[in-house]
C-alpha cells in the first residue's frame, strides 16, 4: 500500500506515495484500518 521512509533531515517517517487529500477518507473506511484508539 504505502512506504514509510525516513527524512533524516526531519527526523520522522514520511508516507510514500503520499495519498492525495480527497482519497484519505477511504483508508479510514477499510476494514484493514486499525485505529491507534481501538488497540
Amino acid at each position: 500500500m504505502f512506504d514509510l521512509i525516513l527524512d533524516e533531515k526531519l527526523d520522522m517517517l514520511i508516507t510514500s506515495p503520499q495519498p492525495k487529500e480527497d482519497e484519505l477518507s477511504k483508508y479510514y473506511e477499510s476494514e484493514a484500518y486499525i485505529s491507534h484508539t481501538d488497540a
